[in-house]
């Protein structure tokens, strides 16, 4: 895990697929000023909006004895791979057709 980034907007903590491989939806943590708030389940295409509006989002876990404390991952972010775009986490540049965050726990 990387160390506590400057600015982050919000940590995914676990990720569901659908069949075809995309996201369904995500359960993130948004920053709420100094602390994050309880999580929310996100779907794919507000994942992406925030990621397109240039929003800070890792995977992460919650560190179990402190709620508002995180051990955080990679950074996601948008790869744009044969006329799709595509979710990604940290340098994973595969070349599938799909969305893949590697370090995150799938519900």
């Amino acid at each position: 895990m990387e160390k506590a980034p400057r600015k982050v907007d919000a940590v995914v903590e676990a990720v569901h697929y659908s069949p075809e491989g995309k996201i369904d939806f995500v359960r993130l943590h948004e920053r709420r000023g100094a602390v994050f708030g309880d999580y929310i389940l996100v779907r794919r295409e507000d994942l992406m909006q925030r990621l397109r509006a240039k929003q800070v989002i890792y995977s992460g876990r919650r560190l179990a004895p402190w709620g508002n404390q995180f051990e955080f991952g990679a950074p996601l972010k948008l790869i744009h791979h044969n006329g799709g775009e595509w979710v990604r986490c940290g340098d994973d540049d595969s070349a599938e057709a799909r969305d893949l965050l590697k370090s995150v726990p799938v519900l």
